[in-house]
């Protein structure tokens, strides 16, 4: 038992050590509004909108959505993976899938200040 619960754990860290990003532990901040919107609904009020995707399905994303912003610069990443920047104002920015975007289960999208002295740290999910 010991061995295969080392080989997890080194497994989750070996994982953690490739993602561009990792929000474990942080707080949403930022005084502006932020969800996603997807064929599936949208994000709102920590709804979790469920995506139904065919392989070989051409344009299948999500429209991020900021309202209310100051303009900051953000990063937006899905699953820890860095996607596109954008500016943190009125905005929707639509962020085309890749295929790891699209694998059955529950997925994190999370939007991160770049600006250096601006905090903004916004999330959603889909499934």
């Amino acid at each position: 038992m010991a061995a295969t619960s080392s080989a997890v754990s080194n497994q989750q860290e070996t994982a953690s050590a490739q993602l561009d990003f990792d929000g474990t532990g942080l707080t949403e901040a930022g005084d502006f509004e932020f969800y996603i919107s997807t064929s599936g609904g949208t994000s709102e009020g920590g709804k979790v909108p469920k995506i139904v995707y065919k392989p070989g399905t051409m344009g299948v994303g999500v429209d991020v959505v900021v309202q209310g912003g100051d303009g900051t610069v953000c990063t937006v990443y899905i699953d820890g993976m860095k996607r596109v920047m954008m500016n943190a104002g009125d905005a929707r920015k639509i962020i085309q899938f890749e295929e790891a975007d699209t694998t059955e289960g529950i997925h994190k999208l999370e939007l991160v200040s770049d600006d250096g002295g601006k905090t903004v740290y916004k999330v959603a999910q889909y499934e």
